[in-house]
């Protein structure tokens, strides 16, 4: 009998240990006011390691934000300077993608609801872009 006592107050100790350790705070430390700390976006894994090491050499920080909303870019034609960044964030429940109609200039892969994908434009011309999931959905960005 005293054994079953020791073992019920040893899984009840256990239980209350594992409750609060998987109770996860959004917090950082020393935010004193609790407010909740925004999660780093994401960037496709092809295009991580290329932008880590453009950034760190020339610090250039994103020019242009497209919204992928209702099945479409919006907007669908922006004006850009050569050296800008373009960030795309899927706002739809829908996967998307964003490939250039020119091949192999840049192609973000699936990008489910709330991802992100960043592109930095070098050369100054016009580029159209498309969903491949979506061939309706079509945006163009000039670099100037």
């Amino acid at each position: 009998m005293r054994f079953l006592r020791i073992a019920s107050i040893i899984l009840i100790i256990v239980t209350s240990i594992t409750i609060i350790g998987c109770q996860t705070s959004t917090t950082a430390p020393g935010n004193k006011d609790k407010t909740q700390v925004e999660e780093p976006k994401t960037t496709t894994s092809e295009e991580s390691a290329d932008e880590s090491e453009s950034k760190s050499k020339d610090d250039s920080e994103v020019n242009a934000d497209i919204k992928i909303v209702n099945f479409s870019f919006d907007p669908a034609k922006h004006k850009i300077k050569k050296g800008d960044r373009v960030i795309w964030q899927n706002g739809d429940s829908a996967t998307h993608t964003v490939t250039s109609d020119e091949q192999d200039v840049f192609d973000s892969g699936n990008l489910a609801q709330g991802k992100t994908f960043t592109q930095k434009f070098d050369d100054r011309k016009t580029i159209k872009y498309h969903c491949e999931i979506h061939p309706n959905m079509k945006a163009e960005i000039t670099v100037e």
